[in-house]
């Protein structure tokens, strides 16, 4: 994720109550305050002292960004049911070794979905941006997905770490930009977006935060 993009992010992050700590490198940011419970799901596999858990991080929903027509005489309609960017999820797989974290593979998604009430609605343009924070420091980006005329976005990322230092606090975030046809205008823009021009806004979504131990 390029430099301005991820600050913007972390402005976005802030507003949702997200704390941000800017430094001179890259924007770092602590855990939500009172995140989401999270869930997880364990399998485990025994034998020559290892011992595996999966750890699944839920999504936490967000606002349903909508809009509406400021000229009814343009043809191309967005999709009148709305956007829903809030679908942000992560996952890590941690192996341990006599007990002690080895290793972190984690993978992450952020996706957006605009629900059409007829045929031939489509948004102007769709961009996703995803991320991935350990202990509140953002260490990995995925890729940067862009569409025009489109309606479902989805970006995508991975990430290895190998050691104790794995351990720590774990969430996904995203950075997305919503634009409509010419003759449409954002109203109500949520309190996680940001708006760019009358037909543009970026919103940031997180996933809930989960904890990867050091030992086992």
């Amino acid at each position: 994720m390029r430099t301005g993009a991820r600050l913007l992010l972390s402005a976005l992050l802030a507003l949702s109550g997200v704390l941000v700590v800017p430094t001179a490198a890259a924007a770092n940011i602590s855990e939500p305050a009172a995140p989401m419970p999270a869930t997880s799901r364990v399998d485990e596999e025994t034998g020559n002292a290892k011992k595996s858990i999966r750890v699944v991080t839920p999504k936490k929903k967000g606002e349903i960004a909508r809009f509406s027509v400021s000229n009814s005489r343009l043809l191309q309609d967005p999709p009148l049911g709305g956007c829903d960017y809030s679908d942000v999820t992560g996952t890590i797989n941690a192996t341990y070794l006599d007990g002690v974290l080895a290793t972190t593979e984690s993978d992450w998604s952020a996706k957006v979905l605009c629900y059409t009430t007829a045929p031939g609605q489509s948004m102007a343009g769709i961009s996703v941006d995803s991320t991935w924070w350990h202990n509140g420091v953002n260490i990995a980006n995925g890729n940067t997905f862009t569409c025009t005329n489109c309606n479902l976005a989805n970006s995508t990322g991975a990430d290895i770490c190998a050691g104790v230092t794995c351990a720590g606090s774990y969430f996904a975030g995203s950075l997305v930009t919503l634009t409509l046809p010419a003759g449409w205008q954002w109203t109500g823009v949520p309190s996680d977006c940001l708006a760019l021009s009358p037909q543009a806004i970026t919103c940031s979504a997180v996933s809930s935060v989960v904890t990867v131990p050091a030992s086992n």
